[in-house]
């Protein structure tokens, strides 16, 4: 091809690169409109097409504590009031949820859903993680080591299944021995206590993270809140600054900083890392389980985006806890006197 012909061409491609470059930062950084579509929905009780209330140890009043997408699009509702796992396809369609001695697991706190069928739930009440084999069998395993001397303390803080491959979770302990934060990341067909014990340490007892700050591999500060995960394997890390601000920092799979942010929530006096989705869009939950709970959505610059507020079904309504999908929708969990419903919001 002549240097004459090849010079429009060139010229063209470059336009069109400027171009969807222009879209992609505008979609990424400029306001975002979301439309919402009512997911599920319940009323309160024990029988099929219900779920039961349940109190969290922060004294607020919960409906089921979370919910998994599966690869396959069905979400399944952890009903931990009446100890099972609910798919929003089928009002009768339900797993009773037990431990590997086939009693009933009551209260369990986060659950994630893997491409093969297995079921991973949090059971922080009892310390312990469960899983769920296709097979139906279930396995189990301490978060804490029994022989440790004093009053051992565990719970999973995260626990996510991004695309269905792996299953991965924010673990923390705290025992005679100090405080800890380790990272699982799970495979398939791997025993349940290999894997806790394979889990990577990313906090230790001085409370620093084992993530690299900003100008030196030195960990990030101590007074980190949340470390949640988000798309593409990246960790964000919350921590309060003066004034009412957060400042978020990611990290990459191996711990070195990516970027950060500094966000000014207004006039919220408990704010909650929810997630992040691919493209680096941050959700934080404002007040959630009071009257005024909303959920706010930050540009990865820290730039706002969008507010999410709790919907008017002619009563009080209460929003009690959000997720972020890797898509960037975000579900978000109502409750009021009548029941419990499921809302989906995706960016128009």
């Amino acid at each position: 091809m002549r240097r004459s012909a090849v010079r429009p061409v060139a010229m063209a491609v470059l336009g069109l690169v400027v171009v969807f470059s222009l879209v992609w930062w505008t979609k990424q950084h400029r306001g975002v409109g979301y439309r919402s579509e009512v997911v599920w929905e319940a009323t309160w009780g024990p029988g099929d097409g219900q779920v039961g209330q349940a109190r969290g140890r922060d004294g607020r009043v919960y409906g089921p504590k979370s919910f998994a997408l599966s690869p396959g699009g069905t979400i399944w509702v952890l009903d931990s009031a009446n100890a099972r796992l609910v798919s929003t396809a089928s009002a009768q369609a339900s797993i009773p949820l037990t431990d590997a001695r086939g009693t009933r697991v009551l209260g369990a706190e986060d659950l994630a859903v893997t491409a093969d069928g297995e079921f991973w739930v949090a059971d922080n009440a009892g310390q312990r993680l469960l899983r769920r084999a296709r097979t139906g069998e279930w396995e189990e395993a301490p978060l804490v080591d029994g022989a440790d001397p004093g009053v051992p303390l565990g719970r999973v803080e995260a626990l996510w299944a991004p695309a269905g491959r792996r299953v991965f979770a924010m673990v923390m302990t705290v025992s005679a021995q100090g405080f800890h934060r380790r990272f699982l990341a799970a495979r398939r067909g791997v025993p349940l206590a290999q894997a806790l014990q394979a889990s990577r340490t990313v906090a230790d007892s001085s409370q620093s993270l084992g993530l690299q700050g900003k100008d030196s591999t030195a960990p990030v500060g101590a007074d980190f809140l949340q470390v949640v995960p988000g798309g593409r394997d990246r960790l964000y890390a919350l921590r309060p600054e003066a004034a009412g601000e957060v400042r978020i920092t990611v990290h990459g799979p191996l711990g070195k900083l990516q970027r950060e942010a500094v966000l000014r929530p207004e006039g919220a006096s408990r704010v909650e890392l929810i997630g992040a989705d691919r493209s680096g869009r941050m959700c934080l939950g404002l007040d959630l389980g009071t009257p005024g709970g909303r959920v706010a959505i930050y540009a990865p610059n820290g730039r706002p985006l969008a507010t999410l507020p709790a919907e008017s079904t002619g009563e009080p309504s209460t929003l009690v806890w959000a997720r972020v999908s890797p898509d960037g929708r975000i579900y978000i969990a109502y409750l009021d006197k009548s029941g419990f419903r499921l809302v989906g919001y995706k960016p128009r």
